[in-house]
C-alpha cells in the first residue's frame, strides 16, 4: 500500500464535553513589577478573568475522561482538533434571525484558550503546536443544549513513516 506524502492514519481518538461558558484568549495586559527580587521586570496577564477558569475546566475534564475513556497515552505527534463551541444566545431576541453566532468573541480566540486548556491537561497532547488540522464552530446553545464545548482530538501518523507496534495496535482498533 502507498501513501502520499503527509497523508495520516489514525492512531487514537477521544471526544469529550466541557460545559461553561467557553472564554476567549484575549488580549495580554503588561505592568512593571514594583516589589521584590523581579522589580522592574515587565509581567503579563490576561486581561479576561475567564479565561483561567475555563482552561482549568478543560484540562480537568480532559484528564477525567482520558482517563475513563482509556485514552492511551499523550500524543507525541500530530493531531486533528475538531471543537464546537455551544455560545449562550443573547439576551434580545434578535439573535434568532442571525442563527449563528457572528459577535463577540472571535472563534480563533476561543479556540487559544481551548488549545492551551488541553495542553495544559498533560494527557492529551504536549503541546498546541502538534495541532495540524484544526477545525472550530460555533452555535447558539439551544434546543437544551448548555453553553460549553465539544472536543474532538484525533491522534495523526503520517502514513508514509513506520508504525511502532503499539500505535499499529491501537491503530487497528480505530
Amino acid at each position: 500500500m502507498t501513501y502520499e506524502p503527509g497523508e495520516c492514519i489514525v492512531i487514537d481518538s477521544i471526544i469529550f464535553d466541557v460545559w461553561g461558558d467557553p472564554a476567549p484568549q484575549g488580549s495580554k495586559r503588561a505592568f512593571v513589577i514594583k516589589k521584590g527580587k523581579m522589580k522592574g521586570k515587565v509581567a503579563m496577564s490576561e486581561m479576561s478573568k475567564k479565561v483561567k477558569p475555563w482552561r482549568a475546566r478543560i484540562a480537568s475534564v480532559a484528564r477525567t475522561e482520558a482517563a475513563r475513556m482509556k485514552w492511551s497515552k499523550q500524543a507525541d505527534g500530530p493531531v486533528r482538533v475538531v471543537i464546537q463551541f455551544f455560545m449562550r444566545p443573547p439576551k434580545t431576541p434578535k439573535w434568532k434571525a442571525l442563527g449563528r453566532p457572528d459577535r463577540m468573541p472571535d472563534i480563533d480566540k476561543l479556540a487559544r484558550s481551548t488549545l492551551d486548556g488541553l495542553s495544559d491537561s498533560g494527557v492529551i497532547y504536549g503541546d498546541d503546536r502538534q495541532v495540524v488540522d484544526l477545525h472550530c464552530i460555533q452555535h447558539y446553545a439551544t434546543d437544551g443544549h448548555s453553553p460549553g464545548a465539544r472536543i474532538n482530538v484525533v491522534s495523526l501518523r503520517e502514513a508514509s513513516k513506520p508504525i511502532k507496534k503499539s500505535d499499529h495496535e491501537s491503530a487497528i482498533k480505530a
